[in-house]
C-alpha cells in the first residue's frame, strides 16, 4: 500500500503513523514492574513468549524502539556489562539509549536512563577488587557482572597503558565509550561527566600513538602485508573511524578553549577524509574493511558490509559536528570548514553507493555489500537506515531516491526485530579476514550481537522518528 501512496513523502508519512497505532494501543497494556535495578522498568515481554518477527503494522519507531531498548536494560550483562563494560559494543548501545529515550514513552525513557546512570556511576567507582576492577583489567570475552572502573581512572589516574593490547585500537576498549558520558553531562551537567569525556580526547584520542603522517589512527596488526616492526603501524580499520573520530568531534563544542576546539575539529576532517581514501574502491564506490598503506596502499579482500556502516556513521558524525558550529556560528555548512563541501560530496557518494546495493527483495544490505549470497546482515541496514534518514533530516540529502530506501530499509530492518525485542542477523564481532567464506561463516546469534553494532537499530528508529515527524502531509 505504501507504493499507492502519491509521493514518496507521503508513503513514508502513512507508513509510518499507521504503525503508530499499534504501539500507542499497546501503551494501555504495558505494566511497570520493580526491576533488578531497583527502579521502575517497562518490560513487554519478559517471558519471551511473544517472540516472533514483527510484522509492518508493529513497527513504529516508538514500539521497535520500546522493545529493543527494553532487551538491552533487561541483558546489561550482555549489552551494556559486556566485558566489564566500557567497550564499543557497550558504546553503541548506551548512544541508542540515549538517543531513543526521546521517542518512547516517557516511562519506558526514565527507566532507560535510571539504568545506564546506575552503570556509569559504577564505572566511576574506586576499585575494590571485587565487583570493580582496574580499567587494565582484562574480561574474558564473556558476560560479566564485574565492572571495569575506567570513569575512575579516567578521572583520577594516569593515562592508559598503549602498550596493552586492550588499548592498542583506538576506541576498542576506551576511546569510545565516554560518548556516554558525554550525554549524560548534557542532559544532567554532571562535571566528573564531562571531564571523563575531555580527558578521554585530551590524554587518550589526541596522544593515541599508532598513526600514519597524516594523523589517521592505526594499529600494529591487520591486513594486506608484513609485519613490520612496532615502531611503525600500517594497519588501517575502517572500524575506527567510528571509534576514533565520534567522541573527539561530540566533545570539541565542550571546550572553551576556540582553538582547541577548531584542532579537533581540523582533525576530524583531515582523518575522515583520508579513511576515504583508504578505504573506498573508486570502481563501485564501497568501502574495503582494511588496508595497508606504507608507501603504496594494499585492500584486503572484501567490502565486509558494517565496515561500510561504520564509516557511514563516522561521515555523519563528522558532518553533525560542522552543522552544529555552522548554526552556532550564523553561516552555512559550506562556509564551517574550508573542506566541508568535500566531505558532503564524500558522505553522498558513500550513500549512492550503498543505495545501489540495497536488496530490493528486503531492503537490506548482504555481509558483504557486493556479494548477493552472503546472508542480509541487520547492523548494517541500521546504519545505513540512520545514515539515510540523518542525511535527509539535516538536508544533506535530497530526493525520493534517499526516502524510498530510507523506507525500504526501514521496513528491512523491523523485520529483523522479534516481538521480545531481541534482534535477528547481526554479525558478530568480526576482525578483518582473509576470505569472502570466512565473512560468510560468521555466527549472527543474539548472543553474539553486542560487540556487532546492535545498538545502531535503537539510532535508526530515533532518525527515522525524526525524519517522519519532519514530513509534510
Amino acid at each position: 500500500w505504501v507504493r499507492q501512496a502519491t509521493t514518496k513523502k507521503m508513503a513514508l508519512r502513512v507508513f509510518v503513523v499507521a504503525l503508530a497505532v499499534t504501539a500507542v494501543a499497546s501503551l494501555a497494556e504495558r505494566k511497570i514492574k520493580q526491576g533488578e535495578y531497583g527502579h521502575g522498568y517497562v518490560d513487554h515481554d519478559p517471558t519471551g513468549l511473544k517472540a516472533g518477527l514483527c510484522d509492518t503494522m508493529s513497527g513504529s519507531a516508538a514500539d521497535v524502539a520500546t522493545r529493543v531498548g527494553d532487551a538491552f536494560v533487561r541483558e546489561e550483562a550482555g549489552f551494556i556489562n559486556r566485558n566489564g563494560g566500557f567497550t564499543y559494543g557497550a558504546a553503541v548501545v548506551a548512544d541508542g539509549l540515549h538517543e531513543a529515550a526521546s521517542v518512547v514513552d516517557a516511562v519506558t525513557g526514565r527507566a532507560w536512563i535510571t539504568a545506564l546512570d546506575a552503570l556509569l556511576e559504577t564505572y566511576k567507582g574506586k576499585p575494590n577488587g571485587t565487583t570493580t576492577v582496574p580499567c587494565t583489567f582484562v574480561l574474558p570475552t564473556v558476560p560479566k557482572q564485574r565492572y571495569r572502573a575506567c570513569g575512575f581512572d579516567l578521572l583520577n589516574g594516569p593515562i592508559m597503558p598503549f602498550t596493552n593490547w586492550e588499548f592498542s585500537a583506538v576506541g576498542d576498549a576506551l576511546g569510545l565509550f565516554p560518548i556516554a558520558y558525554l550525554a549524560s553531562h548534557q542532559r544532567t551537567g554532571n562535571k566528573d561527566d564531562l571531564a571523563i569525556a575531555q580527558n578521554t580526547i585530551l590524554n587518550y584520542i589526541e596522544k593515541y600513538p599508532h598513526r600514519l603522517a597524516d594523523g589517521s589512527f592505526s594499529r600494529l596488526f591487520g591486513c594486506c602485508g608484513p609485519a613490520i616492526g612496532e615502531k611503525h603501524a600500517p594497519y588501517l580499520w575502517s572500524d575506527d573511524q567510528f571509534m576514533g573520530l565520534t567522541l573527539m568531534v561530540r566533545g570539541a563544542s565542550t571546550f572553551a578553549n576556540g582553538a582547541t576546539r577548531q584542532r579537533l575539529l581540523d582533525l576530524a576532517v583531515r582523518v575522515q577524509l583520508a579513511y576515504s581514501a583508504y578505504f573506498t574502491d573508486k570502481a563501485d564506490g564501497l568501502g574495503f574493511h582494511g588496508a595497508f598503506f606504507n608507501g603504496s596502499l594494499r585492500h584486503s579482500c572484501c567490502k565486509w558490509s558494517r565496515a561500510n556502516g561504520w564509516g557511514m556513521m563516522s561521515r555523519v558524525e563528522v558532518l553533525q559536528a560542522l552543522t552544529h558550529n555552522a548554526s552556532r556560528s550564523g553561516i552555512t555548512l559550506s562556509q564551517a570548514h574550508p573542506n566541508a563541501s568535500t566531505l558532503l560530496a564524500d558522505f553522498r557518494a558513500h550513500v549512492d553507493a550503498m543505495v545501489k546495493h540495497q536488496d530490493p527483495a528486503t531492503g537490506r544490505w548482504h555481509q558483504l555489500i557486493n556479494e548477493t549470497d552472503t546472508f542480509l546482515e541487520t547492523s548494517t541496514t541500521a546504519m545505513t537506515v540512520f545514515a539515510l534518514a540523518e542525511g535527509l533530516n539535516n538536508g544533506w540529502l535530497v530526493g525520493e531516491t534517499y526516502e524510498t530506501a530510507a523506507v525500504r530499509g526501514w521496513q528491512g530492518l523491523i523485520s529483523q526485530v522479534a516481538a521480545n525485542g531481541t534482534v535477528s542477523g547481526v554479525c558478530e564481532g568480526t576482525g578483518i579476514l582473509h576470505t569472502k567464506a570466512e565473512y560468510a561463516a560468521r555466527g549472527t546469534s543474539w548472543e553474539s550481537s553486542s560487540p556487532g553494532g546492535v545498538g545502531a537499530v535503537l539510532r535508526a528508529a530515533r532518525a527515522i522518528h525524526d525524519l517522519n515527524s519532519s514530513l509534510p502531509v
